[in-house]
């Protein structure tokens, strides 16, 4: 066919602008463009347009435009025009045949900026870091659709290795060989979307049969470096610290069976933190009690069967239901419960709360059942317990809690939350027969209470017939000031945490707060506030007005406060500055930590900016946290989306 022939009935592009001054063909296919796009974006077009051309009437046209021929395919012109000619597309996550044009003509016509583009974008989707690399587990960020699985990895990985993006090359050829078996590499078999089968050059192919050989040579020859197995797991695990991550026990669950080096340590994160319910998200309990029989049977029959998982169990969240059905159900989950805690041996926290079947149970305390207490503490694995969290439980009289606490002589950590105690209106409360006497009785070194109101503490603590389980405390943990514990505890306590809960009163806090401000108790001191407390703004102006007889106010302790929201940044910073900072306080705090539990972008600087003195003494430490980072800090044990706070 004549040259004129094929111009003339070649078919026009989409790509057809009306006053361009060139026709580019390839193929079957015209596309109008204006020669100054070209020559901007590529030199090599920039010289070719400057040579001497030929006169017009002699060189074939369509609309009285030169017509230059071009050998690449039509569909790679397309694609680098629309790039050319729209440049806010590449901001969005590109095609993979886009990726692949911008390489191809990137590199052949010296189009710089397209092929720099691409190549951006395949180095952050398959990064020379580890760690990088590690965290991108949420799929392709700058390639639209889906590459994994579907053989378009391996024209991937001939791109990177034809266009000597050898960063790239690595990663890439580990994601071929994790994906796509060596037979069907070597026998062409993964297909194109348009049906052709994607076949690498023979020197691709047995790159590619080397590294599967050394990779398998590397995990018999000898053990993958500590670091390197921490790392990896490390990243999964990080994100998903205190939370039922499924995606990240899927990973670790792949990392166990991707080689040897990886199972123990998987093992050992995936069950270091065991829940015998279902929990559809963080905190959460509610659910049926199906779900709680179920998890726990399929435990006890793992453990049965793999024994040697029972020591990486270090905490356990059992949620009790409020009564043991009658059937064959409940005895199941009592034989299960009994035999899990029977071959645990290192646990170190149990967290204990009933299971909330509906809303209303949310805000109930259940005791536990007998046959439930006697399968847990009844057992050996008692005597490795270290920290006991009850949280929505009743008990009879503090002997009950007490006795509970004595079956477990290495304990030093109690939590209790929302508990019920000396409950006088229940006369259905069935009283526990027990021994009079503790041999071993535990000495905690850190208690927390969340327990309402204030004058609970003292009445209850008052009945422990051992004084010294609560006389040797290093950190307290409340969220309402307690005389008691601070005058017991004079001489040992280090640490004293007060996070209030939305909406409480805080008037009463300021003396006591005060005393413990200006006194030797404590040498760290974590306020966790929000602002809608009640009398907040009167308590802190009542410890202004009286710390004027406290020469030493605050003198060499550490004083944090967290910031739930960020009401609190104008109703309070500049006070608390003025408290601690002003001219009468010398020498003042040693330091003065602000954490940010909320997302503001400008946090940090306002913090500064309404905290001048602290700041210019540099004794201010802000540090802004995540939600999960600030629930984790501050021992968030409620669900968000069952509770409004």
């Amino acid at each position: 066919m004549s040259t004129t022939k094929a111009i003339s009935q070649a078919e026009r592009s989409s790509i057809w602008m009306t006053r361009g001054d060139i026709v580019l063909q390839t193929e079957n296919t015209q596309f109008r463009v204006n020669s100054d796009v070209l020559a901007q974006q590529s030199p090599l077009f920039a010289k070719m347009f400057e040579l001497p051309q030929p006169p017009a009437e002699t060189e074939p046209s369509v609309d009285g435009c030169p017509v230059i021929h071009v050998s690449d395919s039509a569909r790679d012109w397309e694609n680098i025009l629309s790039v050319l000619y729209s440049p806010f597309r590449v901001r969005e996550k590109i095609s993979f045949d886009l990726l692949a044009s911008m390489l191809r003509l990137g590199d052949k016509y010296d189009l710089s900026e397209s092929k720099s583009y691409a190549i951006w974008r395949l180095r952050a989707e398959f990064p020379s870091e580890l760690a990088t690399w590690l965290g991108l587990r949420g799929g392709f960020s700058k390639i639209a659709g889906q590459v994994d699985g579907t053989g378009r990895i391996l024209d991937l990985f001939q791109l990177a290795w034809q266009f000597r993006v050898q960063t790239c090359i690595p990663v890439i050829g580990y994601c071929c060989l994790n994906e796509i078996p060596m037979k069907a590499i070597l026998d062409n078999e993964k297909v194109r979307d348009d049906g052709t089968h994607i076949a690498l050059p023979a020197l691709l192919k047995a790159q590619l049969v080397i590294a599967l050989e050394e990779l398998k040579e590397a995990q018999h020859k000898g053990p993958i470096p500590q670091e390197l197995i921490d790392s990896i797991i490390g990243t999964f695990t990080a994100e998903a610290a205190g939370s039922a991550d499924h995606k990240m026990l899927q990973d670790l669950r792949a990392c166990s069976l991707a080689a040897r080096a990886f199972v123990r340590p998987c093992q050992e994160r995936i069950f270091h933190t065991v829940r015998l319910y279902h929990s559809p998200h963080n905190f959460c309990v509610r659910g049926s009690m199906s779900s709680v029989v179920n998890r726990t049977t399929q435990l006890a029959d793992l453990l049965a069967e793999s024994p040697h998982l029972a020591p990486y169990v270090k905490t356990i969240h059992v949620a009790y239901p409020s009564g043991i059905p009658d059937d064959d159900a409940g005895d199941n989950y009592l034989r299960a419960l009994a035999d899990i805690f029977a071959a645990l041996t290192a646990v170190e926290t149990l967290q204990l709360q009933p299971r909330a079947v509906d809303y209303e149970d949310l805000f109930t305390t259940y005791a536990i059942p007998r046959a439930v207490e006697d399968a847990i503490f009844g057992a050996a694995a008692c005597a490795s317990f270290r920290r006991l969290v009850f949280t929505r439980t009743r008990f009879g009289s503090m002997t009950d809690l007490e006795d509970i606490m004595c079956a477990a002589p290495n304990l030093r950590q109690l939590a209790l939350r929302e508990i019920l105690i000396f409950d006088e209106d229940d006369e259905h409360e069935t009283p526990r027969v027990r021994a009079a006497t503790c041999e071993a009785p535990p000495v905690l070194d850190a208690i927390e209470l969340r327990v309402a109101p204030s004058h609970f503490y003292q009445e209850a603590l008052e009945c422990f017939r051992h004084r010294g389980i609560i006389a040797n405390l290093r950190s307290v943990y409340f969220d309402e000031y307690d005389d008691l514990i601070l005058q017991t505890n004079e001489s040992t306590l280090v640490e004293m945490w007060m996070i209030r809960r939305h909406g409480q009163d805080v008037r009463h806090v300021g003396t006591g707060m005060l005393e413990a401000l200006c006194g030797e108790i404590a040498t760290t001191i974590h306020l966790g506030l929000s602002s809608n407390l009640t009398n907040l703004y009167t308590g802190i102006q009542h410890i202004r007005q009286a710390m004027s007889t406290h020469p030493l106010f605050c003198h060499d302790k550490t004083v944090a406060f967290y910031l739930r929201d960020a009401g609190l940044l104008y109703q309070l910073m500049s006070d608390i500055d003025d408290l601690l900072a002003g001219e009468r306080i010398h020498p003042g705090p040693k330091r003065v930590p602000i954490i940010v539990g909320f997302q503001d972008r400008d946090a940090v600087q306002r913090v500064k900016e309404l905290m001048p003195r602290l700041w210019a003494r540099g004794l201010l430490d802000i540090q802004q946290l995540s939600r999960a980072q600030y629930d984790a800090v501050t021992r968030k044990y409620r669900c968000r989306e069952c509770y409004d706070d």
